[in-house]
């Protein structure tokens, strides 16, 4: 995500953190991607963040190292959150 981003000039911050960490620096985040192998959490970190659009990465894009494709869904979600 983050070498498309720079490729694109697409002006974000990204950054990785686990699950266990998530109450912490989610405050911080315009949108919250979950790791597939952890989306049993989504419920939990939707409820955590009402606010925020907090998604699943496609298990397909997750698998193939979509950044591109990864990086498109989270602005996807951050504009659909604006509406």
């Amino acid at each position: 995500m983050k070498v498309q981003a720079e490729k694109y000039e697409v002006p974000v911050i990204i950054n990785a953190y686990p699950e266990a960490l998530a109450a912490q620096h989610g405050i911080e985040a315009d949108v919250i991607l979950l790791g597939p192998q952890i989306a049993y959490m989504l419920p939990e970190v939707t409820k955590m963040f009402p606010n925020k659009p907090v998604e699943v990465i496609d298990s397909i894009l997750y698998g193939k190292v979509d950044g591109l494709g990864v990086l498109k869904a989270a602005v996807a979600a951050i504009k659909k959150a604006k509406q």
